[in-house]
């Protein structure tokens, strides 16, 4: 069971942040949300702590919304999901996703679905599907993450991924306007699937991610 931060090691934490940093993870309503915001926001400080041009660099937000970093001219993703909060870094266009894996209604799958991919998941047994459910769908919000869009303006059952026998790696994306795409799928923490697509990024080096875990 997930176990919420307690209110006094969420004032000890954002005490590390800006005040304008602390304003952005003030102002969702509730406090879960706000503690979910507080651990992508520690995610990305731990992707750049090994950079000293960027060790006080300050997390903003454009006229979108999208996350950024003042004065670096890189790409920073956040999500979070459940107890965990995961960041990706890159000097290209990058959309990354967490999820916690969880037993969902086959109407989702069909919803974010292409058809080759919900006859694929209708064949899968029962462990499978979930397992397979969690890699597309963090796929897909990567995806539309880097085209810096979300599910409400990008229909994810237009694309499909085909992926090897074990559910570990993109062999194609099929419906998708730009090719030149990598992926890269994980286990950030049991229990949890992560996934980032990046643009023109060929090595794992260029690439940076980090996890927050609330504890």
């Amino acid at each position: 069971m997930d176990q919420p931060m307690s209110p006094e090691k969420f004032s000890d934490l954002i005490e590390a942040f800006s005040p304008e940093e602390q304003k952005e993870i003030r102002k969702y309503q509730h406090f879960p949300d706000q503690t979910r915001a507080l651990m992508a926001y520690l995610a990305v400080k731990e992707n750049l702590k090994e950079n000293a041009s960027l060790f006080n660099a300050e997390i903003a937000k454009d006229e979108r919304g999208r996350p950024f970093i003042k004065n670096w001219h890189g790409n920073i993703s956040l999500s979070h999901s459940g107890n965990v909060a995961l960041s990706g870094a890159a000097y290209n266009r990058i959309g990354a996703d967490v999820q916690k894996r969880t037993a969902v209604p086959e109407a989702v799958a069909e919803l974010i679905f292409s058809g080759e991919e919900i006859n694929l998941y209708r064949k899968l047994s029962a462990d499978k599907k979930v397992h397979y459910l969690f890699v597309i769908w963090t796929l897909k919000e990567a995806y539309v993450k880097l085209q810096g869009t979300g599910f409400l303006e990008y229909d994810p059952a237009s694309i499909t991924f085909i992926l090897n026998e074990r559910f570990t790696e993109v062999i194609e994306i099929r419906g998708a306007a730009n090719r030149a795409l990598d992926f890269y799928l994980f286990e950030p923490v049991s229990g949890y699937q992560g996934a980032v697509c990046t643009e023109g990024v060929r090595s794992k080096k260029a690439l940076q991610t980090s996890c927050s875990i609330m504890e």
